[in-house]
């Protein structure tokens, strides 16, 4: 898959084929909000591509923004250093602070049914192995976030009425009656997850070789994800805490009448 490459907004754009006509104007108006640091509202019907030019130019803009803030790093890095030099730091003197590396904007993407963000993350991995063909160096880490329902694997659990109310059941007794949740962290250092591209099932697979649980290990992973696949409700959670820990860019996704899609970008600050 070569990728066709499109200079929009001033960012290499990599899409998987030929863009069509819309999906350049969607692109667009999209990374001229994100240049801007402006909300935006921009909506495309079906079969437009709307989901494709989304990602690519969400891949392609945060890749640039990244690369820029680790090149400033590397910058004053370089100038402390050779402050270092012309004058030493006393013995007796506290140590210099190490310089924290500066991460561009975290995305959240939410969609409103979890076969929706299936079908996202499908489309997410395509649009990464494109990119990927000019910039094998790409990695992104990402996750995704679902239900219980939809991750769980304790046998217990899974198999009850209400699989919520049984975890908590689970959890709330002494020393912990679920032994996956005692292993979630060990899922995200399965060679099917790390830096790459994974769906519900893969991490569900991943969680039962390792015994882990997926779900935890989803919720762990948002902290270092560069992309969050969300449905709805986890969404509507995070909006109150956002601005706390991160900044980030939040794809929105609204019920439209005439429209399949309707989108609209916050940008959450510190």
């Amino acid at each position: 898959m070569q990728g066709i490459e499109r200079r929009i907004a001033g960012v290499s754009v990599v899409f998987p084929f030929k863009p069509y006509a819309s999906q350049l104007a969607f692109s667009s108006k999209l990374l001229s909000c994100l240049n801007n640091e402006q909300n935006g509202l921009l909506e495309s019907p079906t079969g437009s591509g709307k989901s494709v030019a989304l990602l690519s130019s969400l891949i392609a803009w945060r890749h640039r923004q990244q690369g820029r803030l680790d090149g400033e790093h590397a910058r004053q890095k370089a100038e402390r250093k050779e402050a270092l030099v012309v004058e030493p730091v006393a013995k007796n003197k506290k140590k210099v602070k190490k310089l924290k590396r500066e991460l561009a904007p975290k995305v959240y993407i939410r969609s409103r049914t979890h076969s929706q963000l299936t079908q996202l993350v499908a489309e997410f991995g395509l649009c990464v192995k494109s990119f990927q063909k000019s910039h094998p160096e790409y990695e992104p880490s990402m996750t995704l976030l679902a239900s219980k329902k939809h991750y769980c694997i304790n046998k217990k659990a899974s198999k009850a009425t209400n699989t919520d109310e049984a975890c908590q059941e689970l959890l709330a007794k002494p020393g912990c009656g679920c032994a996956q949740f005692k292993g979630y962290h060990k899922v995200k250092s399965h060679p099917s997850i790390g830096h790459k591209v994974w769906d519900i099932e893969d991490l569900v697979v991943a969680g039962r070789g390792v015994r882990g649980c997926p779900y935890f290990a989803a919720k762990n992973m948002t902290e270092d994800a560069e992309f969050v696949f969300c449905p709805v409700w986890t969404f509507d959670l995070l909006v109150h805490l956002l601005p706390f820990f991160t900044p980030c860019l939040a794809p929105v996704q609204l019920p439209g009448r005439s429209l399949d899609t309707i989108l609209c970008w916050h940008r959450f600050e510190r």
